[in-house]
């Protein structure tokens, strides 16, 4: 694909070794087309999952000069934008006015507060990623434990999700779609997989569903790689039902290709010990080996997780 779909800001996290943050975003939405300038949150040696972990955080300030610089060289002419993890408050303020300056753009806001109940940012950014950056976006894609930070809604049903967008709709005005990217809704003949809810603001009690085996294994970088992947085919396909579907399935191409890498061969004696720096290393998505299937997912793959439109009534 020619690079004709345009030019995306990604400001997320850098690692140097591994795939997360910008180093997912930047090679998934190459691979679709976008032009991508990264703006680099952190830059560390390797994700924080490693038990060593090297290298800097920056802020606000960090940030705000790196986007002067551009200015002063004639380089903001981002059609996109696309934000991920912020460990610095100051980021976010700096971000807003970024954003701000980039009139008719369409903003892809990814919140990266915590997942599963647990947060791994402090408690100031959800704060301040509600006020001035959830106005701001067109598109969210929280998780489940973000979803519930952001709107209050404890989601246990499908109608809890539905109405966690909504609240998220009222919160954000110029909000288009809401993606809740991974949500465990407990009904008894779904278990072992995932569900993915979208929603968008034309058709408040219609909410979009896919649902995905789910890959046992923990990985990093999976809800980074799914934004991008969101955006670029809500950009490619133009239709909420079709974008779903393309990213959930390029998402699992990647998962299911790491998860055999990580367990090749099975359990054995040599086997690196869990959360040793050689089983993480096989545990990184697997982005350059299925990258085809990022741009072009099998048909298979995509009858597989195919969406469909709910109507929720409470």
């Amino acid at each position: 694909m020619p690079a004709a779909s345009g030019r995306v800001l990604s400001v997320q996290s850098h690692v140097v070794s591994g795939y997360v943050g910008n180093k997912n975003a930047v090679f998934a939405l190459n691979r679709l087309g976008f032009e991508v300038d990264a703006l680099n949150t952190t830059q560390l040696s390797n994700h924080t999952g490693f038990p060593e972990v090297t290298g800097q955080r920056l802020g606000g300030a960090d940030v705000r000069a790196l986007w002067d610089g551009m200015k002063a060289n004639g380089l903001t002419n981002q059609t996109h934008v696309l934000s991920g993890y912020i460990g610095d408050p100051s980021i976010v303020e700096e971000l807003a006015a970024i954003v701000r300056e980039l009139p008719g753009r369409e903003y892809v806001a990814d919140p990266v507060f915590g997942d599963e109940g647990k947060f791994y940012v402090s408690s100031a950014i959800p704060r301040r990623f509600e006020e001035l950056l959830l106005p701001l976006a067109t598109v969210i894609t929280p998780n489940q434990f973000e979803a519930e930070v952001l709107t209050g809604v404890k989601i246990a049903t499908l109608e809890d999700a539905a109405r966690a967008c909504r609240v998220l709709f009222d919160k954000g005005c110029g909000l288009k779609t809401v993606v809740i990217t991974s949500c465990g809704l407990g009904e008894r003949e779904h278990k072992g997989h995932v569900t993915l809810v979208a929603s968008v603001r034309e058709f408040p009690t219609r909410v979009l569903v896919s649902r995905v085996a789910k890959v046992d294994g923990y990985f990093t970088g999976t809800g980074d790689l799914l934004a991008a992947l969101l955006l670029g085919n809500l950009t490619k396909h133009g239709d909420v039902a079709a974008a779903v579907d393309h990213a959930v399935a390029g998402l699992q191409h990647v998962l299911r290709d790491t998860h055999a890498h990580a367990n090749k061969g099975g359990p054995s004696e040599e086997s690196p010990p869990a959360s040793s720096p050689a089983w993480w290393s096989r545990r990184e998505l697997r982005l350059v080996q299925n990258q085809d299937f990022l741009v072009a997912p099998q048909a298979s793959m995509l009858s597989e997780v195919a969406s469909t439109w709910h109507d929720v009534v409470e």
